[in-house]
């Protein structure tokens, strides 16, 4: 009896360290999958292959081309299973690889686009600059742009000459009305100056001339001024104020002055061309009057 006890015991405790050995063993068979992204493929399969993965390793390109594991020249960009995740030993690996040359070309582009936008907006950041500098000093203005590494060109606001010696040697007080050019590449930059004294006469001037243009329109004396003189030269005259205007500006606060080339005919056909007619008109518009009228 005792015989037959001692048996089932020792059966019990064979199949239940059967039971244990085989859970043990397909415990030991699971391993964690490496992350083998960024590796060159011939790491990989060496980090694979001592992680204790039996199976076959297949390397594929973007696009689906195989390549053979072990070939040098290509980095690891994906990979399936992703890490860490748990597989057998004989599970399939793929790993997505991309050539160095390809790399360095995706790395160079990226470098390149990361330079263009730091001088697209290094660009519109000086630009802005010099758009602020409009109405300052042409001592503050040189003082912001010579920081910036900037050579400065000035031109004179009325004559349109270059001014950059005068305005740098001058004691003059120069003040910027507006800016030409801006070249970042080149750091050039050109201005326009005029004195604070023309300034203020051209803005009175400009209120003076849009005051008696309410009152006078400039179209309306330009056509007095045509009429009279078809009434002076009644064989030809034809006024040029648009292709050959030579001035049109305020005298006062109710009298227009105008300057424009004209040709005449006279009794026997023949025309002079290319002559200057100069008037003065005041009124108003809709009663403009010539106060003074010559053709020479």
């Amino acid at each position: 009896m005792k015989k037959i006890i001692i048996g089932v015991v020792i059966a019990i405790i064979l199949i239940f360290g059967i039971a244990k050995c085989a859970s043990s063993g397909t415990s030991s068979n699971k391993i964690s999958m490496p992350n083998v992204y960024g590796q060159s493929l011939t790491d990989a399969e060496s980090t694979l292959k001592n992680a204790g993965i039996k199976s076959t390793i297949t390397a594929k390109t973007g696009i689906g081309t195989t390549v053979v594991v072990g070939s040098s020249g290509y980095t690891v960009t994906a990979q399936d299973p992703v890490a860490n995740t748990e597989i057998g030993a004989n599970d399939k690996i793929t790993l997505t690889v991309q050539s160095d040359a390809e790399v360095a070309a995706a790395q160079k582009k990226a470098d390149q686009e990361v330079a263009a936008a730091a001088t697209k907006a290094a660009t519109a950041s000086d630009e802005a600059t010099v758009k602020s500098l409009v109405g300052s000093s042409s001592s503050d203005a040189q003082s912001k742009l010579s920081a910036l590494g900037y050579t400065v060109t000035y031109k004179h606001a009325v004559s349109l000459i270059d001014y950059t010696d005068e305005v740098k040697s001058d004691d003059i007080q120069w003040v910027i009305t507006k800016y030409d050019s801006f070249n970042y590449s080149k750091k050039t930059v050109t201005l326009y100056v005029n004195t604070q004294t023309n300034i203020d006469a051209q803005t009175a001037k400009s209120a003076q001339e849009s005051a008696l243009n309410s009152k006078l329109s400039s179209s309306a004396a330009w056509s007095e001024a045509k009429d009279y003189g078809k009434l002076q030269y009644p064989y030809g005259f034809d006024l040029h104020n648009i292709v050959g205007l030579l001035a049109q500006t305020a005298v006062d606060d109710n009298t227009w002055f105008l300057k424009a080339t004209c040709d005449v005919t006279n009794s026997f056909g023949a025309k002079q061309k290319d002559l200057t007619c100069e008037a003065k008109v005041t009124g108003t518009t809709n009663n403009p009057q010539i106060i003074s009228f010559i053709v020479y």
